[in-house]
């Protein structure tokens, strides 16, 4: 039995048992898949309106590029890529700093990738960082509320050139220097405030 099995085996167990039982259970699933993460998802930004204009195939191209680039960049800073699904990517660090060590490189790697570059084959790279306790079931699945943030943030809420990150990253950033490039930008409204990181970039 391979660790996701194990892990929906566990999901069973929990929901089955009641009482004193349960909490046995829970605290067998987070003792053997529980651990703490920074969780990164990517985005490519542009993939209607480039496909429109130029033909899927044209940012597929794309794609397949920032897969070339970010994997190596990713795994030299400590990170590990869960899954790639369509122009996302969905990576995990052990902490914050690695993670944002790493998304520095991302960017620094896109820029030179895009240089003379028509706009329409460019890298435009949004990202969501989130910070805490998952539940991590085999290879390529990890599950909790950073997951489910850092995905919101860099799939749907951040722009082109935007690093995006859950309270839990800043907080955990306070002790480093890094913390200097966050900035709050979420609006008042918002259900869950995020902040903004300012990535290295090439002039």
């Amino acid at each position: 039995m391979n660790d996701a099995e194990r892990f929906w085996r566990q999901i069973d167990a929990y929901h089955a048992a009641v009482g004193v039982e349960r909490d046995a259970a829970h605290d067998a699933l987070w003792a053997e898949f529980g651990a703490r993460h920074a969780i990164v998802f990517t985005d490519l930004s542009g993939f209607t309106r480039q496909s429109v204009a130029h033909g899927i195939e044209s940012f597929l191209g794309v794609i397949r590029a920032s897969q070339r680039i970010f994997e190596p960049l990713i795994a030299e800073h400590g990170g590990r890529i869960l899954k790639f699904e369509g122009d996302s990517l969905m990576a995990v660090f052990d902490d914050p700093v690695q993670a944002l060590t790493s998304i520095d490189a991302l960017y620094l790697a896109a820029d030179s990738y895009n240089a003379g570059r028509a706009a329409h084959e460019e890298i435009r790279l949004c990202v969501g960082v989130g910070y805490g306790d998952v539940l991590v079931a085999g290879n390529h699945d990890i599950f909790g509320l950073e997951v489910n943030w850092a995905s919101l943030l860099g799939e749907d809420t951040a722009q082109a050139g935007e690093v995006l990150l859950t309270e839990a990253v800043v907080e955990a950033l306070k002790s480093t220097p890094l913390v200097k490039r966050c900035m709050q930008s979420s609006p008042k409204s918002s259900a869950q405030p995020y902040w903004c990181f300012t990535p290295q970039r090439r002039k």
